[in-house]
């Protein structure tokens, strides 16, 4: 029977035969050829790098301003006060009775109002009995009146001076009044004044 020999086996005798001569024993079966194994190479390790770390920059802190506070300004057209005519007088009474004139200041305004005097009337005739027949008894001069020191000494009443003013403040405003003040008879039982509602112009003779 004829064998078909294979493309491998053939190989190999022809291979045999050239580097072995003719005197060597030719193999009757192919020899198996083993796979050459390649080592398995490990792939180098790709270093890792850490991240550098972004260093955490704290804000700076915005400073706090305290506000300046503004100033209250007194506005200069403030409203001026009511007159009020009502609270004037004169303070006390006239003593001693020795004839001469005495100033008697109307008070209870301020500095900035304006007094008019406007009349000065008495409750004793400025000419009458028991006085020292000095006439007139009254005057006033830039607001302020001057009234004499004197009363009868027949009238147990003593006298009374009766002062009308017009009182005016810068913003125009005004009121009109009338104080009092007293000569009184002595100092003793009859030291206070009677109106006896007889009125006399003292600055008429």
């Amino acid at each position: 029977k004829s064998h078909k020999m294979s493309t491998e086996k053939i190989i190999y005798l022809l291979v045999t035969l050239l580097f072995l001569g003719t005197n060597s024993q030719v193999p009757t079966s192919a020899p198996t050829i083993r796979p050459t194994i390649r080592p398995t190479i490990a792939p180098t390790p790709t270093p890792t790098t850490a991240p550098t770390p972004t260093p955490t920059i704290a804000p700076t802190p915005t400073p706090t301003v305290a506000p300046t506070p503004t100033p209250t300004i007194a506005p200069t057209n403030a409203p001026i006060p009511q007159l009020n005519c009502s609270l004037a007088k004169i303070e006390g009474s006239i003593w001693p009775p020795n004839g001469r004139f005495v100033s008697v200041p109307i008070t209870g305004f301020p500095s900035y109002v304006t007094i008019q005097i406007t009349g000065i009337y008495q409750t004793e005739p400025t000419d009458g009995k028991g006085d020292r027949n000095s006439c007139p008894d009254a005057k006033y001069i830039h607001g302020i009146a001057f009234v004499r020191a004197e009363r009868s000494g027949s009238n147990i009443f003593g006298r009374i001076y009766f002062i009308k003013f017009n009182a005016t403040s810068p913003g125009f405003q005004s009121c009109s009044g009338v104080v009092s003040t007293c000569v009184p008879h002595d100092k003793g039982k009859f030291f206070s004044c009677v109106d006896t509602n007889k009125y006399y112009d003292s600055t008429i003779c």
